[in-house]
């Protein structure tokens, strides 16, 4: 009787450990996602012309980049998302995660010559004849 408690025991913590990584894999590939509507929200602002890096014409080098960035994370979001493990989907997370902080200091004080920053995200144009 002693060893099926032993042998209970295992398969309790076996059963444990698992629901502890699905819940893992779950999180991580939330993360993820979350990460890449950041990157794609960022896109159509950009293409939206509601927010600017600055640079006039130069900002179609960053748009350009932040298109291409866009479709690797995707690509590697169908991919990992299918794979039993979940540091991958974590790490993919954490690098693009990154990747966006820097477009995201470059929208806001890290903004080119022609619109500086004003402490405002969203680009107005000032410029339009006031009626």
């Amino acid at each position: 009787m002693g060893q099926r408690k032993v042998k209970g025991g295992k398969e309790l913590v076996e059963q444990t450990e698992k629901r502890r990584r699905a819940k893992m894999k779950r999180t991580y590939i939330i993360f993820n996602w979350f990460v890449l509507i950041v990157g794609l929200s960022m896109w159509f602002l950009v293409i939206s012309d509601s927010i600017t890096f600055g640079y006039g014409l130069g900002d179609l080098f960053y748009f350009v980049f932040l298109s291409i960035i866009l479709l690797v994370q995707i690509l590697l979001n169908f991919t990992f998302s299918a794979f039993k493990r979940a540091n991958r989907n974590l790490i993919v997370g954490f690098v693009f995660s990154l990747i966006y902080s820097f477009f995201i200091h470059q929208l806001t004080i890290g903004r080119g010559s022609e619109y500086p920053w004003n402490g405002q995200i969203f680009h107005y144009d000032t410029k339009q004849e006031k009626n």
